[in-house]
């Protein structure tokens, strides 16, 4: 780049902002214990188990957090469960799964 007579290094363009994923949050552990109170039928609905989350939000609005954890629970197990299955056993598979990690 020319100004004025006097030549500068031309700045390589980046984007602006964060990289995308780079700001993910590992909400594995309140899924888990969303299951879990849907299991033990504590809690009528995936919007009251993301609810009752607000000391796992890590310092964010409880709706925001409660927001964002339904709509990850919705993505991994849905609203409600498969025909023929039980939150229960949906939290058994999982557990099993799991199990085999630690």
């Amino acid at each position: 780049m020319v100004r004025s007579g006097v030549e500068t290094p031309s700045l390589a363009r980046s984007s602006p902002g964060r990289k995308q994923g780079s700001g993910a949050i590992n909400d594995a552990e309140p899924l888990k214990k969303m299951l879990r109170l849907l299991a033990e039928e504590k809690v009528p609905s995936v919007w009251a188990a993301a609810g009752q989350m607000d000391g796992e939000l890590g310092g964010i609005s409880k709706s925001s957090g409660q927001s964002r954890l339904a709509r990850k629970f919705k993505t991994l197990f849905g609203t409600v469960p498969k025909r023929g299955q039980t939150w229960a056993q949906l939290l058994a598979h999982e557990l099993d799964r799991n199990s085999g990690m630690e």
